[in-house]
């Protein structure tokens, strides 16, 4: 069995330093800045143990959040049939309402419609 190592106090401190310099609280949880994780803090403090670590980040930041698991191809499903129906509502909504669109010219003083816009582009 391996033997246990318990950090002084110098070791701790310096421990929580790494720490809060990569990992911030984000929503009531712990939040690793990209490429940083407990082991990488216990490498980075070269006395620390892994257990070291995520003991001080619980106790300073938090718990890192649980992993979600990816939702089922059924719920996904459901929910790409929800948003193409909202999508098509939406489409009805803005064909029944009058849109004219405007162009502005170059010297950001002029505006005209597209139409005209397409009139003076071909003549």
């Amino acid at each position: 069995m391996a033997k246990r190592h318990v950090l002084q106090q110098a070791e701790m401190v310096r421990l929580a330093d790494i720490l809060r310099a990569h990992c911030t609280k984000v929503d009531d949880f712990a939040a690793y800045e990209t490429g940083w994780n407990d082991e990488r803090i216990a490498k980075a403090h070269g006395g620390a143990s892994v257990v070291n670590v995520a003991n001080l980040r619980y106790n300073l930041i938090g718990s890192l959040p649980k992993p979600s698991a990816p939702p089922s191809p059924e719920k996904l499903q459901d929910r790409i049939a929800e948003l193409e129906a909202r999508i098509a509502r939406l489409e009805v909504w803005a064909n029944k309402r009058p849109v004219e669109r405007f162009v502005i010219l170059a010297n950001d003083k002029d505006t005209i419609t597209t139409a005209e816009a397409l009139s003076r582009a071909t003549s």
